[in-house]
């Protein structure tokens, strides 16, 4: 389950500095340049990676309380 939530992350941690880099490039336009909109699709993107984390947490729960005794 630790490699299967590893592979998981790795490409939601890119997507999260993706919305990050969305968020910098917004803010870096001159100030009477028309607004991309681009902040309502990183704040959509880091809350689909929080979903997914936060899915990917419950998964490993679940799997450790499924493990049966040693004994």
């Amino acid at each position: 389950m630790g490699i299967m939530a590893h592979e998981l992350r790795t490409p939601l941690a890119t997507v999260s500095l993706v919305g990050e880099a969305l968020v910098n490039l917004e803010a870096a336009r001159p100030a009477d340049a028309p607004p991309l909109g681009l902040k309502p699709l990183s704040q959509r993107l880091q809350n689909v990676v929080r979903l997914m984390n936060r899915q990917i947490d419950t998964q490993i729960i679940n799997a450790r309380l499924l493990r049966l005794p040693d004994h």
